[in-house]
């Protein structure tokens, strides 16, 4: 058995991507979602990552200047 075509094009695997492919699954709607990059929210977890490394930097550097 086929699928049906997509009546949708959802462009983006991010967040917001991934948000109306949910809701359109959820009424049941068909859609095709299209990423440029290989996996779905990289630039969130790019973000996220680089949060957590600024986080940790800073908190290497308190803890360098408290040990003085």
């Amino acid at each position: 058995m086929t699928e049906p075509a997509a009546d949708i094009c959802i462009i983006g695997a991010g967040s917001s991507g991934i948000a109306v492919a949910k809701a359109l699954h959820n009424k049941g709607l068909n859609f095709d979602i299209y990423e440029k990059g290989s996996n779905i929210g990289v630039l969130a977890v790019q973000r996220l990552s680089r949060r957590l490394n600024e986080d940790h930097s800073s908190r290497k550097a308190r803890s360098l200047c408290a040990d003085q």
